[in-house]
């Protein structure tokens, strides 16, 4: 009888660690998928300010390609439809004009103007 009562008590506290294992491990991907996010959102914060000027700099060049100052609008649409729908409304006056000029009717469908 006594051998039984240590088999379940071994048996009780193994599981207890186990439980106490289980929250630990789920906190532990809980914080390491934070300081990924933190890291994605926290980079993109820090080096949008330049990509999108990067982008805004080929468009702006009229010795660019107008498929290449095309295609930039379309990054620079990629990089803030969601984090900041302001810039996209405002680069749509350039994106238009230039379509205007080109004749692209495909541009202008896609500026919406």
């Amino acid at each position: 009888m006594l051998f039984k009562n240590r088999q379940e008590t071994v048996i009780s506290v193994n599981l207890k660690l186990l439980n106490k294992m289980m929250r630990y491990s789920k906190l532990l991907v809980f914080l390491l998928f934070a300081t990924a996010f933190n890291s994605a959102v926290g980079t993109s914060l820090c080096f949008g300010q330049s990509k999108s000027d990067s982008i805004k700099a080929i468009w702006e060049n009229d010795e660019e390609s107008v498929e290449t100052r095309f295609a930039a609008f379309e990054a620079y649409f990629q990089l803030h439809v969601l984090s900041n729908p302001k810039e996209i409304i405002a680069s749509s006056e350039p994106h238009f004009e230039l379509a205007q000029k080109v004749e692209s009717k495909h541009e202008l469908l896609l500026v919406g103007k």
